[in-house]
């Protein structure tokens, strides 16, 4: 599997994942071979990067958990609500849990595959959330980063947190 820019998607392609819109909805399915209309839909969907399988490929399996959309775009929307609640100086208790809770979660499963996992880079899917979704991409490779150095859960969520705290006050 590899990631592709959807300008250089060509018919016929497979999907190794299925992709998901900037509101969470499934616009192209797992396995799904595309067509010029599905190219099409990507790209007015924002859609800036896929991943295919194709004879480029030199392993199939092997996946970060970054690069599934179902991972990531729950996130992305909350975290995005999250953050212009703080700046507008409106956001509440429950809405600071739902954040630690989000993270102590994305830790717990980064924990779990910390073997299979590799701090590598990931480009972004979607071109209307890209500052979000890059922050949250290297927050959780930072996290990876210190589960990787020895640092427990709790650290390692500070280190997440840390991160988004830092660039929401820049």
């Amino acid at each position: 599997m590899r990631a592709i820019h959807t300008g250089y998607l060509r018919e016929g392609s497979t999907l190794a994942l299925a992709v998901l819109g900037d509101q969470c909805e499934t616009i192209a399915s797992q396995g799904q071979d595309l067509t010029k209309g599905d190219i099409l839909l990507l790209k007015e969907n924002n859609i800036s990067h896929v991943y295919i399988k194709d004879e480029y490929c030199f392993y199939e399996d092997q996946m970060s958990y970054t690069a599934a959309s179902e991972n990531i775009y729950y996130k992305i929307m909350t975290l995005k609500n999250i953050a212009q609640l703080s700046a507008a100086g409106t956001a509440t208790r429950e809405v600071v849990t739902e954040t630690i809770g989000m993270v102590n979660d994305i830790v717990k499963i980064l924990m779990k595959h910390l073997d299979e996992y590799y701090i590598r880079y990931e480009p972004t899917k979607i071109t209307t959330n890209d500052f979000e979704e890059r922050t949250i991409y290297v927050s959780m490779m930072s996290a990876l980063l210190a589960l990787k150095l020895g640092y427990n859960k709790r650290e390692a969520a500070a280190v997440c947190l840390g991160y988004k705290t830092v660039i929401a006050n820049l």
